[in-house]
C-alpha cells in the first residue's frame, strides 16, 4: 500500500510571510446599526435591556447577554456594576436609563471592583451587637433611685459604667423614671 501523496503546494510554509489582513471599510471601522428586539430599552447604540414577564434580558444588538428575574436586584447590580467597571457605558447611560442614584452606582462600581461579582450576592454583613443589654433590671432600678436621689444624669451613667446616650434614650423612653422638677 502506498502512502496518500499530497502536493506540497497545498500545504502552507511557515517561512512564507503572513498574508496582509483585508482592509477596514473607507471611512474606518463599521459601525453597528443600533437594532434591538421590539420594546427594548436602549441604554447605548449596542446595548439594551428588555422585561418579559418577570424576566430581564440584555442585548447587544439582538443577540441575548445576560438575563436575570425582575426582582433580583443584586443581579442587576452586579451587572450594571461590570459594564460601567469593563467601560460598555457610562455610569451617566445608566443613571439617564434607569434613574439610579448615582452614589450607588459609584459604590456598586467600586464594589465590583475591589471585591468581584460573588460580593453581590453574599449576605449582609450582621448587624455589630455588644455584649448583650446594659440596662438590666438591677441598673435601672440604681439608676432611678441615684436620679430620686438629685444626682444628675451624666454623674449616673459615669457611676454606673453606662453611656451618657443610652440612659438620655431609656429615660425618654421611660424604661427609666426620671423624677419631675420643682415639685
Amino acid at each position: 500500500m502506498r502512502p496518500l501523496a499530497m502536493p506540497d503546494a497545498d500545504l502552507p510554509d511557515v517561512l512564507d510571510p503572513p498574508r496582509k489582513p483585508p482592509s477596514p471599510p473607507v471611512g474606518g471601522l463599521q459601525r453597528l446599526a443600533p437594532i434591538f428586539p421590539e420594546m427594548a430599552l436602549a441604554v447605548t447604540s449596542t446595548l439594551a435591556v428588555q422585561r418579559q414577564g418577570g424576566t430581564v434580558c440584555w442585548f447587544t444588538g439582538t443577540m441575548p447577554v445576560f438575563t436575570h428575574a425582575a426582582s433580583d436586584e443584586a443581579s442587576f447590580r452586579m451587572f450594571v456594576a461590570q459594564l460601567c467597571a469593563q467601560g460598555t457605558c457610562s455610569q451617566a447611560q445608566i443613571i439617564r436609563a434607569f434613574g439610579v442614584a448615582k452614589i450607588s452606582l459609584v459604590r456598586w462600581v467600586a464594589q465590583y471592583r475591589a471585591e468581584g461579582a460573588a460580593s453581590f450576592f453574599r449576605g449582609r454583613k450582621p448587624a455589630r451587637r455588644g455584649d448583650g443589654p446594659v440596662l438590666t433590671a438591677v441598673v435601672v432600678s440604681q439608676a432611678e433611685d441615684m436620679l430620686r436621689d438629685g444626682r444628675r444624669t451624666m454623674e449616673v451613667a459615669t457611676a454606673l459604667g453606662l453611656k451618657y446616650d443610652t440612659l438620655q434614650k431609656a429615660i425618654r423612653r421611660g424604661t427609666i423614671r426620671k423624677p419631675e422638677k420643682g415639685g
